[in-house]
Parts: C-alpha cells; structure tokens; sequence
C-alpha cells in the first residue's frame, strides 16, 4: 500500500485521508442542513428582512437621482417627479381593483380614508424630496430613520403593538445620532451655510412624521383590506393631488427645464 509523508515527517495512509474527507463532507453536510431548515422555519422573517433591503436600496436611488437633478442640472420639481410614479400605480392596480365585485362597496366605506392617506404620502414625499435642494444626500438617509421612531410610537398608541427593551435602546441611539446629526449642520459646510442645512433637515424630519403616519395607517388598511386595495387607491389619489400641486408650484419650472439624455434618465431611475 502507498504511503505519503504528511508536513510532520509523518506518514499518513490512503485509509487515513479518506477517513478525514468523510468527516469534512458529513460536517459540511450537517451544516448545509440546519442552514436549510432554519431557512424553512423562519423563512417569512427572512422574506421580510431580504425585502426590506431591497426596499431600502431602491429608496436610496431615489436619493441619488434626486440630488443629481439637484446638483447637476439645477432641477427641482419633487412633485412633478412623484407624479409619474403614482400614475404608474395608479395604471397598473387601479384596473385590477375595478374589476372586482366590491370595487363600488369599498369605494363608498373608504374613499375618504384614502383621500386623506393619499394627501398624506403625496406631502410626505413632497417635503423629503424638497430636503435635496438644501441639505446632503448623506443628511437625509439618515434623518429618515426619524421615521421609525415615530412610526412605533403610532404603532404603541393606534395599534397595540409591544416592543422589547432592545427597541427603545435602538430608539435612543436612533435619536441621538439624529440630534448629533442635525448639530453638525448647524455649523454649516463649505457650500451651504447652517441655515440651509438646518433648514433641509427640518423639511425631512417634517417628511419622515407624514411618512410614519402613512406606513402606520398602510399597516392597518393592508392587514384588514387588501394590498391591491391600497396600491391602487393611493395611486389615484396619488395622481390627483400631484397633478393640482405641479400645475400649481411647477408649472413654470417643468417649462423652462432642458430636456436631455441625462435628465430623462434621471427621471426615468428615480
């Protein structure tokens, strides 16, 4: 039988090496299958997690087209740029809410309640969009997470949610990098002086409070409604007031805006 000499001068069988990969592959094999069952117990967990990421990445674009439109090509109309997007939602799920039965029973219990929602997300948007002409990208993204606080304080009050001493832990150092965050603007930068920037991140934080009491009131109207219900009715309502708000405040500057390749894109990504 052949033998090799292992790194310590050792001689190590045929037999031996065989026995160590059959160890590896079983190790790796038990692995692999608790990953796999862990996956399958806590699946919706990690479905609302990979979700949220994905979420997080698409508003963070949102972000960078808007302060580009900002920066680059001096355009500034956060209303005219939410416009299209609830019209796309309003296209795509209002004829599917038509279509069905009840579409004339919902429309009368609850027209008013997304009436009042959809002024609510159109404003929210409205005023953290605006942020981008006065404050940092970098302000911003984190400013937003103003909203969570606000949105489990709703959630305490409105829905009877519990939370765990781990979230209010979060909750504080949430607001304590928010204050340190809004301190350090107020002295300003080489391109904006303080009040700008004070003022920038005044217009978010008021954006981050409506879109807290949207994505609460979201939360209560999916679980006891529906999704579609909601995408759709927010899309049209949506479309309305974002349409009355641009003919109103940004008639003028969509008109003296330079069309090009570039722009176009930009608004086509956010």
């Amino acid at each position: 039988m052949e033998e090799e000499w292992s790194s310590e001068g050792e001689r190590t069988s045929p037999s031996c090496r065989a026995g160590c990969w059959y160890i590896i592959k079983s190790c790796c094999r038990t692995v692999c299958l608790r990953i796999w069952e862990y996956i399958k117990l806590h699946r919706k967990l990690l479905y609302a997690v990979f979700g949220g990421q994905i979420l997080a990445l698409f508003l963070c674009g949102t972000g960078v087209t808007s302060q580009a439109l900002e920066e680059f090509h001096n355009i500034a109309v956060p209303t005219a740029q939410l416009f299209f997007v609830y019209f796309l939602m309003a296209f795509i799920f209002g004829p599917v809410l038509i279509c069905r039965k009840n579409f004339l029973t919902v429309l009368k219990e609850n027209w008013w309640k997304y009436i009042i929602l959809g002024v609510i997300d159109v404003e929210a948007n409205f005023l953290v969009v605006s942020a981008y002409k006065y404050t940092t990208l970098t302000s911003i993204q984190v400013l937003d997470s103003f909203t969570i606080v606000v949105v489990l304080v709703l959630s305490f009050i409105f829905l009877r949610s519990r939370y765990l001493i781990v979230h209010v832990v979060g909750v504080i150092m949430c607001m304590v990098g928010i204050l340190s965050l809004i301190l350090a603007d107020l002295k300003g930068s080489r391109n904006n002086t303080g009040s700008d920037l004070l003022f920038g991140d005044l217009l978010c934080l008021a954006g981050t409070v409506l879109y807290a009491i949207s994505n609460v009131a979201q939360e209560y109207l999916v679980k006891n409604h529906s999704r579609i219900e909601w995408l759709a009715f927010i899309g049209i309502v949506g479309s309305v007031v974002s349409g009355i708000q641009v003919s109103v405040l940004e008639r003028v500057k969509i008109a003296s805006i330079s069309w090009s390749s570039s722009v176009g894109g930009l608004f086509f990504v956010f």
